[in-house]
């Protein structure tokens, strides 16, 4: 609601108040606070411009505002309402959407959003979902209420996003994460393996997130070149990726065709943790299936890519990519791996060789220089030679040194051949596809595309604070992960339709940018006359102005309301 300034004129004199103008069954209707005649009208005009209200609290405003935007561009609260067939008590959809914007902003527990950010927000004044219904436990009933619906809701909101003129679906890239959690889950013996995968269950797998002593589950994310996610699965924690894939493909196919016609190219792009014969037979038989194509890197110390590896020379590869410092130089070849004739990348990263066989120089130099003072201990041969050993293995190199003792001291020599094959090693990699069409700077084009996902992860992880996850109810876990996922959407679409506009920020910034501005709250009281609270905006900086503008937002919140009216004490205090 917003109010402007309106004078009416009359054979008295002139009278002002705040007008606001709505509709209401097709009939524009106005409302009016009052001001009073001119003389009372400018003075409390001029406080209202000039002095501090009392009582005054501040509601974050800018972030709530611009993401509720960004929602209802696909129509988010109407999907949720249609999706749920308006079966809830209230609004469902303004519900969710609510904890939506306000979960992306703060990065809060349920019980921290309800007890502490949300009265802080200008949400909190939402006349639909009052304060008193925004509260710990509707928020685990309203989640729980949305969890049959979670798919239909997904593939709604793929349709809105498709339709979007302004958005492009060159690329759909799909990449799994772990997701740590508190609280494990006992696992009933499956009828069959991919029941096993599909159930969420909190158990150990392989981590990536490095916390292989915790319980985790694993999210499988598909998204745009723009960040934009689309499709999104949760699995068992210890699910493979070749299944979760292959999973998520068919789910594409079955739930997603029209995506899947829109997208110009679908490669599924993994890291060497999927390295085995029975995961690279799994993706074959998918990709022969699902019409698709695989890029993975293998692991340099496969003996097939080592021999490859070891006879790259720098000087005579061409660049296949080259950003900022990043400079890649390589070819491809073809090699039979794991039982398949496969177009292999062999590349050198310049950067990273420089860098790692500086570390590795330094290394064998500390060595040599503690080689030194433990020959200079009064200790007998026998403990001298044990320390030398317990260096070499700390250090992890223990098989590129010959340790011999000599005249009472130890002579710790490194094997030459040894330390120049590790030299010439580092900064070399390795990508297989099965795609015999891609040339050198397309498959690490491709490849290059997982760092997408893997920022998108990031986004989820660090930015909107997706875990740990600690509900015990497997169904509020992928609600949680819904919720978060749409939350990074609506930053995603947020910064791809800035871009466009040149106005380029990474996710962190724009996050921080757009909490910036806030409504101010207060009241100004007229004893014996009339009492009035204003709410208004504060602090709307040049950026955050010309982002209200560009979605026909209004930034000049302005909104008044009449209080009861205060009595004038007299001089006694009576």
């Amino acid at each position: 609601m917003n109010y402007s300034l309106h004078i009416s004129k009359t054979k008295y004199g002139n009278y002002y108040s705040y007008r606001h103008s709505y509709r209401e069954n097709g009939k524009v209707k106005t409302k009016d606070i009052y001001l009073g005649p001119e003389e009372s009208a400018v003075k409390i005009i001029s406080d209202f411009n000039s002095k501090k209200p009392l009582n005054e609290r501040h509601l974050s405003f800018s972030g709530e505002i611009i993401l509720s935007k960004m929602l209802e561009l696909i129509d988010f609260r109407a999907i949720i309402n249609k999706c749920n067939q308006n079966r809830a008590k209230f609004d469902v959809g303004r519900f969710i959407e609510i904890l939506v914007v306000e979960r992306s902003i703060y990065e809060y527990s349920k019980w921290r959003l309800a007890n502490r950010a949300h009265e802080q927000s200008i949400l909190s004044l939402d006349s639909i979902i009052t304060s008193d219904k925004f509260y710990e436990d509707n928020i685990y009933h309203y989640m729980d209420y949305i969890y049959p619906n979670l798919d239909q809701i997904q593939r709604e909101i793929v349709k809105k996003l498709i339709d979007m003129k302004e958005l492009e679906f060159d690329e759909l890239i799909i990449d799994a994460t772990s997701i740590h959690c508190f609280g494990s889950d006992e696992i009933e013996e499956p009828k069959n393996q991919i029941e096993k995968y599909v159930e969420v269950n909190r158990t150990h797998g392989y981590s990536r997130s490095k916390r292989p002593d915790l319980p985790q589950i694993n999210l499988i994310l598909g998204v745009t070149n723009h960040y934009i996610p689309l499709i999104f699965d949760a699995f068992s924690g210890n699910a493979p990726d070749p299944t979760m894939f292959k999973l998520i493909l068919e789910k594409c196919q079955r739930e997603y065709a029209p995506l899947l016609k829109k997208v110009k190219e679908k490669y599924v792009v993994f890291d060497k943790g999927n390295n085995s014969e029975d995961n690279f037979k799994d993706l074959d038989v998918l990709c022969e299936v699902w019409k698709c194509y695989f890029v993975a890197s293998v692991r340099p110390s496969l003996v097939e890519v080592k021999k490859q590896l070891e006879s790259l020379s720098i000087e005579e590869l061409p660049v296949i990519y080259e950003q900022k410092r990043t400079k890649l130089r390589g070819k491809t070849t073809t090699i039979n791996l794991y039982k398949k004739e496969r177009n292999v990348l062999l590349y050198v990263n310049e950067e990273i060789a420089r860098k790692e066989q500086e570390v590795l120089l330094n290394v064998l130099n500390e060595i040599q220089e503690k080689v030194v003072a433990i020959n200079q201990r009064d200790d007998t041969v026998k403990d001298k030679l044990s320390a030398v050993e317990n260096l070499l293995r700390k250090k992890r190199l223990f098989s590129f040194f010959k340790s011999e003792k000599e005249n009472g001291n130890i002579k710790c020599r490194p094997i030459e051949k040894k330390v120049n094959a590790k030299l010439n090693s580092l900064g070399k990699f390795a990508i297989i596809t099965n795609d015999f069409t891609l040339d050198a700077a397309s498959i690490i084009r491709i490849y290059k595309t997982t760092g997408v996902v893997e920022h998108e992860f990031h986004i989820l992880k660090s930015v909107l604070s997706l875990y740990p996850l600690k509900h015990w109810k497997k169904e509020r876990i992928k609600v949680h992960c819904a919720l978060v996922i749409w939350g990074a959407m609506a930053f995603a679409l947020l910064r791809s339709m800035l871009l466009a506009h040149k106005m380029e920020f990474t996710f962190e910034e724009l996050k921080e940018r757009i909490k910036r501005g806030y409504v101010s709250i207060g009241d100004y009281i007229y004893p014996g006359y009339k009492s009035f609270r204003i709410q208004r905006t504060l602090n709307l900086d040049p950026t955050l102005q010309t982002i209200f503008k560009l979605f026909k937002l209004n930034s000049d919140y302005f909104e008044i309301t009449l209080l009861p009216t205060v009595e004038k004490k007299n001089n006694e205090g009576h």
